[in-house]
């Protein structure tokens, strides 16, 4: 089986989007994406392979978006919007 999280290694270049097109739209090369559910399946979720419609985990703290109180925000979930494996890139949406 294919483990698409280990093929683009310890850090990917990743595409964010915030929904509904309000503003955000960054590409960064991003580590530690943590690929939180699969819907192809639990056995994914565990192995760790990042398809289209996986929810990751993105540290985004070197994008400076911070609460409403002023705290900095270090990590967020994004949705991935395409083939990972075919793209040779992550491309996600930003999850509020």
């Amino acid at each position: 089986m294919h483990n698409s999280a280990t093929a683009f290694g310890a850090s990917s270049l990743l595409v964010l989007y915030r929904q509904q097109g309000q503003g955000l739209h960054s590409s960064n090369k991003m580590s530690g994406l943590i690929c939180r559910k699969n819907p192809n399946g639990q056995s994914y979720t565990s192995l760790g392979v990042i398809t289209k419609g996986t929810v990751i985990e993105v540290n985004v703290s070197e994008l400076g978006l911070v609460t409403p109180g002023g705290k900095v925000v270090w990590g967020k979930y994004a949705q991935v919007t395409n083939n990972p494996e075919n793209d040779g890139c992550i491309n996600a949406v930003l999850l509020v």
